[in-house]
């Protein structure tokens, strides 16, 4: 049975050569890609099957791939979070907010989605396991484990829209 280290050795230039053809395609610091092309290589090492292919293809498609989704989920994070510089010295609060008065003109629902959205996601937390991905998703799920239609929901929200614009 061939060892990680062994099959690491055999490999090793192969895994260079399958960075450099990666970077010089889609561009990158070599440095980081290479560290990167060996996590892949160590998670696609555990899956691989000498029955199935050789170590030198099994190798080169999972360093390719793995970084192919690295890419593809640094370019994601980039586009969520575009990086700009605020000034928060700087930036004004809304004048004339009160949050009192937002929850009197609102109906005895919509009143009850704004104070979930200000409470603690531990409080939220319905029957569901899975964490929810936003607040906004949340509160839905919270919503619906005690019972409320997507309709009351959904009318919930649009009137606090409409209070707030």
């Amino acid at each position: 049975m061939l060892t990680i280290d062994t099959a690491h050795r055999q490999v090793e230039r192969l895994i260079q050569h399958t960075v450099h053809c990666f970077a010089r395609r889609h561009g990158g610091d070599r440095e980081e890609l290479l560290s990167q092309a060996n996590v892949c290589w160590v998670q696609a090492f555990q899956h691989w099957d000498a029955n199935r292919s050789k170590l030198t293809t099994w190798t080169q498609n999972a360093i390719w791939y793995g970084l192919m989704k690295n890419r593809s989920k640094e370019s994601k994070r980039a586009i969520k979070l575009p990086r700009t510089d605020t000034d928060l010295n700087n930036m004004t609060a809304r004048r004339g907010f009160d949050l009192d008065s937002l929850l009197e003109n609102c109906s005895p629902d919509a009143a009850t989605v704004v104070e979930l959205a200000l409470t603690a996601p531990d409080q939220r937390r319905g029957k569901r396991k899975r964490r929810a991905t936003s607040i906004r998703n949340s509160i839905i799920h919270y919503l619906l484990d005690i019972g409320w239609a997507a309709a009351r929901i959904a009318a919930s929200v649009r009137e606090i829209r409409e209070v707030l614009q």
